[in-house]
């Protein structure tokens, strides 16, 4: 079972540096079937973990799919532990599961209860109606949902038929067709598509449209980077962001970025900060961990962010780069992997400043 739990995760079944993303997704639906088949309620158990989300999507759907094969007290967990985990995954994943299932022709009771449950705690389906429109209007169809009628069935199945909507996000969208100004009132990534229409100049959006985006977002566009933005992100997200700066940024920019690490590194590491005693690390920054096309420097940032996390969770600590590197500022995908010399390599004094 840990062989199970460790894939769900870190296994997303994208490309990485020495396999295929075919390869990646073949070999994670072998060990997903294997484990409901023969240990079901481990793989519903697994839920309740700290597992990502690609692997919860997926285990939600083989659940759902395979209800006959479970006992009235496993569908009564199953149920529980799966709408547990709905409630914080990501929207536009649990449009895109609720999709994969109307393809597959999972429609019985269970499944169409847990929708409407989900839509019915979603804090505004008038905001979902214009962001995850087409995901919406599946969960609808497949689900059966009461939205034949009022504006909310006209918006999605009737589009053009109202002059006028109450809710504010459908009028927005509805003005935002002849009326720059709405575009301004709609989700970034809707109204995106609306300043291209109107032929809004990119740098003027993005200023407009800053109090509307999220933090990811503002990362996205390049907007972020400023002190409040570093000052909340996540570790790894925050070594992303460090690696994706030029080396010549990276150096103007020591003392605030390596401030950026060490606080996000004490924010994880919580209560347990300098409880480890004395700890040596070996990091990977060899060519390997420039990661993939679709994890881009993936690799090189969880061992930025381990070396963030261990320096503050040990009371003496001592970084060894696969590269020689003396600097974890700087590091860059490079050269090959040679742990064991690095292992027997006697550690120099740091740089100043870390």
């Amino acid at each position: 079972m840990p062989l199970f739990v460790n894939a769900a995760v870190t296994a997303t079944g994208q490309r990485e540096f020495r396999s295929q993303a075919y390869e990646q997704r073949l070999s994670l639906s072998f060990l997903h079937e294997y484990v409901r088949v023969n240990y079901r309620s481990v793989s519903a158990s697994s839920l309740a973990l700290d597992i990502n989300d690609h692997n919860a999507a997926r285990i939600v759907e083989q659940l759902l799919r395979t209800a006959g094969d479970a006992s009235a007290e496993q569908k009564r967990a199953e149920g529980r532990l799966i709408a547990a985990r709905l409630a914080v995954l990501p929207p536009q994943r649990v449009y895109r599961l609720f999709r994969t299932l109307r393809a597959a022709k999972v429609n019985n009771r269970r499944t169409r209860a847990i929708l409407r449950d989900w839509l019915a705690a979603r804090p505004d389906l008038g905001h979902d109606a214009v962001k995850y429109r087409s995901g919406l209007k599946t969960a609808a169809r497949h689900a059966h949902l009461p939205f034949g009628k009022g504006e909310f069935g006209d918006f999605l199945f009737r589009p053009g038929k109202r002059v006028r909507y109450d809710h504010g996000f459908l009028e927005a969208y509805r003005r935002a067709h002849f009326e720059q100004s709405a575009v301004y009132e709609l989700p970034f990534t809707v109204a995106e598509g609306f300043a291209a229409k109107h032929g809004v100049a990119r740098e003027a959006f993005l200023e407009r449209i800053a109090p509307r985006m999220t933090r990811l977002e503002r990362l996205r566009t390049q907007a972020a980077g400023t002190r409040t933005e570093l000052s909340v992100m996540p570790l790894t997200r925050l070594a992303l962001y460090v690696l994706s700066l030029e080396r010549a940024e990276r150096l103007r920019r020591r003392a605030e970025l390596t401030g950026a690490l060490r606080a996000a590194a004490l924010r994880a590491a919580g209560p347990y900060a300098g409880t480890l005693g004395r700890v040596a690390a070996v990091l990977d920054d060899s060519y390997s961990s420039s990661g993939s096309g679709v994890k881009r420097r993936r690799p090189l940032a969880v061992a930025l962010g381990c070396h963030s996390l261990l320096e503050a969770l040990a009371g003496s600590y001592r970084a060894h780069w696969t590269s020689g590197s003396a600097d974890p500022l700087l590091v860059r995908p490079w050269g090959p992997t040679p742990l064991g010399t690095r292992i027997l390599t006697p550690w120099s004094t740091p740089p100043s400043g870390w």
